[in-house]
């Protein structure tokens, strides 16, 4: 218990340690910097307080005393309850990040500090730049610079450093770029020196330049570089000209909009970043859920009167799991009781409660699942006995509808309900996305139900996206139905109607055209 100097990794959710994550998903309190990865957040506690400190150049969200001022009120605060704080800092906090004086302010005060290492932009750039700092015959010694000047920060002793080191990396040098490779020339380096300047490395909006030291600060104002970026010098940077594994991932430099909730968009931005996207995420949905009732107590009691228990989402196993907990029931409620789900995902939440699905259909919509288990029914002669639709209060009548024409009697138990979040939830995303479509940025939006066609247009009115090169990509056709009612057309649809499925499709469709994957 105490405070955590935690080190987030360079901006590539993945790269976060396993005892930084564990921390993160423990922490009571998470005071954070600008260069987090925004889908580490996904694993905070629902209840957790989360702070953004973030300081970019120019733009202070708060100084660093009073950041110090901050940790103090939070840690002494957890050393009284036995929670825990997260100073959750972009790359390793001993690396250019002024954790050495946040550590000392947290130890004179008496605070218990335990400091977590985080992976350096110094490697992770580079090595997603194709660029080895050390090489086997080119470099043997690295040196680690910071290029800001002033502001506590001695003049780096560049001509020492120019003959002391086989590689340079420079870190947040782009404001003096021209003055820095001018300095390193002038301590003897030749301008034919290969140099690299990585920006935001690790992501996917990643550029690279490899030039040589004499002609790089030029090349990057041609090219519009901007900070974040390391700035590499030396004969391995001349590697990173065909070293380029990170940029031939198929949906490289990609911006894709994830319209899923808060609580369940991580696993797809997962899924996009591994594939070199960028997600964007806007939640315009909120899961809640349904308050019980007599009918849900009713229900509980009398589980083993049904034939099966259909669920038609991942959401509804989880709410009716919590539902049987707050009665102080489980698993064994059942009984012999027969389970359907409508699709993997939903089989997959069941499995992990160690409940194997009797029925899943082949094709995941609620038609299907109607059918095939309609004619199971009616094969075994179960039509007695009434099956029980565990679901979500927005779900459309279909499955109903299709087990009652097999003349099944039906029973509907709604588990939660589906909102529009709060504006403080969608509003940073909201304008991140309007910024991306106003700069021709946005390359494609996701709708994995209809309901978050619903609400995405109740956001933003359709007329925004006319005009616009936009891939609008759905998970299954009873969503992309849903597009029309709003004067739209599905670009891209998911085969199998899975998360998988519809990146699946995205990457089928950026590799067709014209460039492939990347811009």
């Amino acid at each position: 218990m105490g405070v955590y100097l935690v080190g987030a990794g360079p901006g590539a959710e993945g790269l976060i340690t396993v005892r930084g994550l564990e921390l993160l998903k423990q922490a009571d309190v998470i005071i954070y910097d600008h260069l987090v990865s925004p889908t580490l957040l996904h694993y905070t506690r629902s209840d957790a307080e989360l702070i953004y400190v973030g300081k970019q150049a120019g733009s202070h969200t708060l100084p660093q005393a009073e950041i110090n001022a901050l940790m103090l009120e939070k840690g002494r605060l957890a050393a009284n309850s036995g929670g825990i704080v997260v100073r959750l800092k972009g790359g390793d906090p001993f690396l250019f990040g002024r954790g050495g004086e946040e550590m000392d302010a947290l130890l004179q005060a008496g605070l218990d500090v335990e400091i977590v290492p985080g992976v350096s932009a110094a490697w992770a750039a580079s090595a997603y730049a194709g660029i080895p700092l050390t090489h086997r015959g080119l470099a043997s010694s690295v040196a680690l610079i910071t290029g800001q000047a002033g502001r506590g920060n001695a003049e780096p002793d560049w001509e020492r450093l120019g003959r002391g080191a086989d590689t340079l990396v420079v870190f947040m040098g782009m404001a003096r770029l021209q003055e820095i490779c001018r300095c390193l020339l002038a301590s003897g380096l030749p301008a034919s020196r290969p140099a690299a300047l990585v920006e935001w490395g690790t992501l996917g909006r990643q550029r690279k330049l490899v030039d040589t030291l004499g002609s790089i600060a030029a090349a990057a104002a041609a090219a519009d570089f901007s900070a974040p970026a390391l700035l590499i010098v030396g004969e391995v940077a001349a590697l990173g000209r065909t070293a380029s594994w990170f940029e031939k991932k198929p949906l490289f430099n990609r911006t894709i909009a994830v319209t899923r909730s808060a609580a369940q968009a991580a696993e797809f931005s997962c899924l996009l970043q591994d594939l070199g996207a960028m997600p964007l995420e806007l939640p315009v949905l909120t899961i809640k859920p349904h308050p019980p009732d007599a009918f849900s107590d009713a229900v509980l009691q009398r589980l083993g009167d049904y034939a099966w228990l259909v669920f038609t989402s991942a959401n509804g196993v989880k709410y009716f799991w919590e539902l049987l907990a707050a009665r102080g029931l489980d698993s064994r409620q059942l009984g012999t009781v027969r389970v359907a789900a409508i699709g993997p995902g939903t089989a997959a939440a069941l499995q992990e409660r160690y409940i194997q699905p009797d029925f899943v259909p082949s094709v995941y919509v609620a038609e299907e699942l109607a059918s095939g288990l309609g004619e199971q029914l009616r094969n075994t002669g179960e039509k007695a006995e009434p099956v029980l639709i565990l679901r979500g209060g927005l779900a459309r009548p279909a499955l109903e509808e299709g087990l009652r024409s097999f003349g099944i009697a039906v029973e509907t138990l709604n588990l939660y309900d589906t909102l529009l979040p709060a504006e403080a939830a969608y509003a940073s995303g909201l304008q991140e996305l309007l910024a991306a479509l106003h700069n021709n940025r946005l390359d494609a939006i996701t709708f994995c139900s209809s309901s978050a066609v619903d609400n995405f247009f109740r956001l933003l009115a359709p007329e925004a996206l006319a005009g616009k090169e936009l891939c609008l990509a759905c998970i299954g056709p009873i969503t992309a139905e849903r597009l029309k009612k709003y004067g739209l057309t599905c670009t891209v649809q998911a085969d199998e109607y899975t998360l998988p499925g519809l990146a699946k499709a995205l990457v089928a469709y950026f590799s067709s055209l014209s460039g492939g994957g990347c811009r």
